[in-house]
């Protein structure tokens, strides 16, 4: 779930993240979102497409909070070379 930091919430729930907006594309019935944490490592969310949702048009640039359920985090790292 992606929430812009201007809704109010203050991203100190469990498994919740600041994060900035890097990039939005979409995917017919998903949008990733390409995000950029604090501590410069990337995130990319997926959201399902909803119509009419009452939510803010998430754009490049803007500052949010990313939370997820735990079940669904995956870490993926990169393998050195």
């Amino acid at each position: 779930i992606i929430e812009s930091t201007a809704n109010g919430t203050d991203g100190r729930a469990p498994n919740t993240s600041a994060a900035v907006v890097e990039q939005v594309i979409y995917h017919g019935f998903a949008t990733h979102l390409h995000l950029r944490m604090p501590n410069g490592d990337p995130l990319i969310a997926f959201e399902q497409n909803r119509p009419a949702s009452d939510q803010p048009v998430i754009r490049p640039g803007m500052q949010v909070y990313a939370r997820w359920n735990p079940e669904s985090g995956q870490i993926v790292r990169d393998e050195p070379d």
